[in-house]
């Protein structure tokens, strides 16, 4: 998954990682009371950026925390003054560690003198947040001290990344409503299960695209499994699913959880417009202060609408749903609690969303569920991260996406 200039800002605890026998150890620790220079500072950093902060005795490390996007080639440089040895790892969400500074192709490692320059370069295999340790060399068993400055510089391959506007599903030409990329490793992605339904003409089609060489695509209109099913959305009356309605679709994924990067196509029988809602379900928070992150687009022909993404916590769930629409410009960057109120006021509420499914299983929405409206004006990639507010509850949730399809233009004269 590549979100095109986005950048995850989080604040990140933690963390022992290792790599095969050797490993630079973390202790979590607090700042004392004394001066700004004998505290730990956790942070976010920006590509592109410097920052500078000082190894003590106290706090012999720091955590800058950044967003990385599949494909980034990152390069981190830790310039050392005043008597430091600089050592840097960089460890992933979970605590993996993913590279360290002193550490030789051949496997030895090699520590940089006092004063001396810490480097580190790695490619960014799975989009999602990061957290560079700047230490010394010794960790806690060090005996340097001193400041320093970091840069943290990205290098993004070219790549051609056109959505389709249109593709073929058997014998039908499909028009793309929207994209969705989201990553099965981790927590979620034992089983997903997708299901559309259209709106006032549009004819649901779901395309799967498998991270896999060669390529593998998976494209269904198969609603037969949502026969039965019974759907209440605002401002509109309760839907029942009949036999043989071309207006609904469903796809199961099941065994995903180590496949990785999935695309999710939605799209409409030869362009035939309307609205369309789709439920996603699968995803859970496992991990108290987990966080999902996905890259939602607007389809070519879709791009001057807007789409509303929410998270709507399963009823077993504890999680307090929040979404958050990322961007490294404060002005866009997002974040709701509650749809419909608040600072997401302008967002309409959950609360009136209740799917019935076929098989007995009930998504429910309340006035404590979350979303974002996505109205870009461009089919690009928007980042899209869903979360708990309360970072001591998990729990599953299902993501509820509502766009459209508009007519298409009528050609000038």
């Amino acid at each position: 998954m590549l979100i095109h200039k986005t950048r995850l800002l989080l604040i990140f605890v933690l963390l022992i990682s290792a790599v095969a026998t050797q490993a630079i150890v973390i202790h979590a620790q607090e700042g004392t009371d004394g001066q700004d220079d004998d505290k730990v500072s956790t942070a976010p950093i920006l590509y592109g950026d410097v920052v500078e902060q000082t190894i003590t005795d106290q706090a012999y490390f720091d955590h800058w925390i950044f967003f990385g996007e599949a494909g980034d080639i990152v390069t981190v440089r830790m310039v050392a003054a005043d008597g430091l040895m600089p050592l840097i790892g960089v460890i992933t969400q979970g605590g993996d560690l993913l590279a360290r500074s002193d550490m030789q192709p051949d496997g030895t490692r090699v520590d940089v003198p006092v004063n001396g320059i810490a480097e580190l370069r790695f490619t960014v295999q799975q989009p999602g947040d990061y957290t560079i340790v700047a230490t010394r060399v010794g960790n806690d068993n060090g005996t340097t001290v001193g400041s320093y400055k970091l840069s943290l510089t990205v290098e993004i391959p070219p790549i051609n990344d056109l959505q389709e506007v249109v593709f073929r599903c058997g014998e039908y030409e499909i028009t793309t409503a929207m994209t969705m990329e989201f990553n099965s490793d981790g927590d979620d992605g034992a089983l997903y299960r997708i299901t559309v339904y259209g709106l006032d003409g549009f004819m649901p089609y779901i395309r799967i695209d498998f991270p896999t060489t060669p390529a593998q695509s998976d494209c269904t209109s198969d609603g037969s499994q949502t026969i039965g099913d019974i759907y209440m959305l605002p401002d509109r009356e309760l839907e029942t699913v009949i036999e043989g309605s071309p207006f609904t679709a469903q796809h199961i994924l099941q065994g995903m959880e180590q496949i990785g990067t999935l695309t999710l196509i939605i799209g409409s029988r030869d362009g035939a417009p309307g609205k369309y809602v789709a439920v996603i379900e699968g995803f859970s928070i496992g991990r108290p202060g987990d966080t999902d992150t996905v890259a939602l687009r607007l389809g070519p022909l879709a791009s001057q609408t807007e789409m509303f993404a929410y998270m709507i916590r399963d009823g077993r769930s504890r999680i307090d749903p929040q979404v958050r629409l990322v961007s490294e410009n404060p002005s866009i960057d997002f974040t709701c609690d509650d749809a419909g109120k608040l600072a997401c006021a302008d967002i309409p509420a959950a609360d009136t969303f209740q799917f019935t499914m076929a098989d007995g299983k009930i998504i429910s929405g309340d006035t404590l569920d979350a979303g974002v409206r996505i109205a870009t004006g461009s089919p690009d990639r928007v980042a899209v991260q869903f979360a708990s507010r309360s970072a001591t509850t998990q729990g599953g949730y299902a993501v509820v996406l509502m766009g459209e399809l508009p007519p298409p233009p009528v050609p000038e004269d």
